[in-house]
């Protein structure tokens, strides 16, 4: 954009070169465009700003409606924390562990919070395990601390793990009714865990 006229650009080119370079006729030639080029640059970049402000907000999704009903609804109180379940005052449990050379037997009788086991399997192993039944979780061990019983009460059954040496099994422990698995009065030599 040039802030000259064609009729000043054509004054001065034919004017000797005195006249073109004279400070008094540059001045009489930029008096018109003075105010003109400024004016043009304004426009120029109201016009570019509107036009991208206008883009902006075309592109901005529509704020969303929110639901009163859902917003102002009460939210539900936090579910209550269960008590872990616990063993019954007395009670006696059964279970059998499939091996190689036979089955092994496993009997729990709990009384309050002590518990004592007994496992065999019908031949030459015999193990005694005692400790404690607490907060739903059973944790016996053996005297010499080689042979460990843990398990947890699952409703009626506890899901325990039978551990001998390096030797692990799986067995679910039954409610056994009638006779108790584990004499009382055999294991009440020692019930301390």
């Amino acid at each position: 954009m040039s802030l000259l006229n064609a009729a000043d650009l054509h004054a001065i080119s034919t004017s000797s070169p005195s006249s073109r370079t004279s400070p008094h006729r540059m001045l009489e030639a930029m008096r018109d465009n003075v105010i003109r080029g400024p004016v043009l640059t304004l426009v120029a970049a109201a016009v570019l700003g509107g036009g991208l402000w206008w883009i902006d907000t075309a592109a901005q999704p529509s704020p969303t409606t929110i639901d009163t009903a859902a917003a102002l609804a009460p939210r539900p109180a936090p579910a209550a924390i269960q008590a872990p379940p616990e063993f019954p005052a007395r009670g006696d449990f059964a279970g059998a562990i499939p091996t190689r050379s036979g089955t092994l037997t496993v009997d729990v009788s709990v009384d309050g919070t002590r518990a004592a086991a007994y496992v065999c399997d019908g031949a030459s192993l015999e193990v005694w395990l005692r400790g404690t039944a607490r907060d739903g979780v059973l944790a016996l061990t053996d005297a010499a601390r080689s042979s460990r019983l843990d398990g947890t009460l699952r409703g009626a059954d506890v899901a325990a793990t039978l551990t001998m040496g390096t030797r692990r099994w799986q067995v679910t422990l039954a409610p056994s009714p009638g006779r108790p698995a584990v004499d009382a009065a055999a294991a009440a030599g020692d019930w301390r865990p």
